[in-house]
């Protein structure tokens, strides 16, 4: 908590916000998704909950990746529930963009960049995990089932390239909001700020 009170809003990510964004699979299992949830029910706001729902997301990536080898149709349905879980996010962050003040806008800012480092990694893991998967499968099944493996792990890729270009989308709505409620501040200043975040986990 010193740590992230010490991060003014014109320095980049905290150490705290970098761990999230860079958190090793080994450390961060899919476990405690349920105690999640529950935080869910008592989180204060919009801010909280997005954050809330993005670990959950970040667990189901690591779910799927788990068990997309020995059981490529559950692999199917835990990409639906991340997709899910994302979107609910997403939607949190929205809110913050329509109505949000300048700290809470800043905040979903360092969120939203939080979010598409880890989504862009994942993809990056995921798809070696796939690629490893199609070439060792392709020995045991017949065709079609290969066919249809190929077309799973897909649209799993497609799913995730989609949250990347909402992701995106969403900060410029919320960069729309922050020159509303703080009027003195300039775009260029902004994207300035959203650089200095990005740059932390760069630098990382």
């Amino acid at each position: 908590l010193a740590d992230e009170d010490d991060a003014s809003a014109d320095a980049g990510l905290s150490q705290a916000e970098i761990a999230s964004a860079t958190a090793d699979d080994s450390v961060e299992g899919s476990s405690g998704i349920f105690s999640d949830r529950v935080k869910l029910i008592f989180a204060a706001n919009s801010i909280k909950k997005a954050e809330i729902r993005t670990k959950i997301a970040a667990k189901k990536m690591n779910q799927l990746k788990a068990v997309a080898e020995k059981n490529p149709e559950k692999a199917e349905e835990i990409a639906k529930e991340y997709e899910e879980e994302l979107d609910d996010a997403l939607e949190d962050f929205n809110e913050i963009a329509v109505e949000g003040d300048k700290e809470e806008v800043i905040h979903a800012l360092k969120q939203t960049v939080i979010m598409k480092y880890r989504l862009e990694s994942h993809q990056t893991k995921v798809a070696e995990v796939h690629a490893g998967i199609l070439l060792r499968q392709s020995e045991r099944i017949d065709q079609e089932k290969l066919t249809h493996l190929t077309e799973i792990f897909g649209n799993i890729n497609e799913k995730v390239s989609s949250k990347i270009s909402k992701i995106e989308e969403l900060q410029e709505n919320l960069i729309a909001r922050l020159l509303v409620v703080d009027p003195e501040l300039s775009e260029e200043e902004i994207r300035a700020k959203l650089e200095t975040f990005e740059n932390s986990l760069d630098e990382k």
